[in-house]
């Protein structure tokens, strides 16, 4: 996804093991996979008892689940979305910050996310799962580390190649959107304020990181 200029941007590149965005990854499959035994061969929603987001769940003291969620997805094209979406921006990432970083943001965007929705659909009686927004966050991240390096996007079935900062203006109009048209109206089963969520904490993530590296004394 963000690739085109023929040139390497990575700064992080991890010799000898396994990359963060790819240990995610596997876990988010192998998590799917444990719930769909569950469901079929045991007739039990373990991990949507215990592990989505909802204000029941909190109301319980199932606290775990603000992050929980994020690990959890409802069916293949659900999690096959996601994952194509982490795989090419997480790896972007890492590359650009590290695991550290990079896990940093993921995990951080999904409380954000869940805040966001905890706090926007508070009477809604249904559960949250998904990776959506802390891949939000990663995106935002992106977009903003390289403003003005340009990507393909399929819109409306149309290609088009618009610079990164372009895409994330794009991406904050459509989830403020779609939340105030679609989900707070409850058409549409996508949790858009969630993804709103991410965004707004990689974009934080951004700033602050920038911040302090400004601030850091140099040698």
């Amino acid at each position: 996804m963000f690739r085109g200029t023929g040139k390497s941007f990575g700064r992080y590149r991890p010799f000898g093991r396994v990359a963060a965005h790819r240990c995610l990854l596997r876990l988010l499959v192998g998590l799917f996979l444990l719930q769909h035994v569950g469901r079929v061969w045991f007739g039990s929603d373990f991990f949507g008892d215990y592990a989505a987001l909802s204000a029941s769940a909190l109301r319980h003291g199932y606290v775990w689940t603000l992050l929980s969620y994020a690990f959890l997805h409802g069916g293949c094209l659900h999690l096959l979305l996601n994952g194509l979406l982490l795989h090419g921006v997480g790896r972007f990432v890492e590359e650009r910050v590290g695991p550290g970083h990079f896990l940093g943001i993921f995990l951080g965007s999904a409380l954000a996310g869940a805040g966001f929705w905890l706090c926007l659909q508070p009477a809604l009686p249904c559960s949250l799962i998904g990776a959506s927004a802390g891949i939000a966050g990663l995106l935002a991240y992106a977009c903003l580390d390289l403003p003005q390096q340009r990507s393909w996007l399929l819109l409306l079935f149309v290609p088009i190649r618009l610079q990164l900062r372009t895409l994330l203006g794009l991406l904050f109009t459509l989830e403020i959107g779609g939340f105030l048209l679609l989900e707070l109206p409850g058409l549409v089963p996508i949790a858009h304020s969630a993804h709103l969520g991410g965004l707004v904490a990689g974009t934080g993530y951004f700033f602050c990181r920038e911040t302090l590296s400004l601030r850091r004394p140099r040698r």
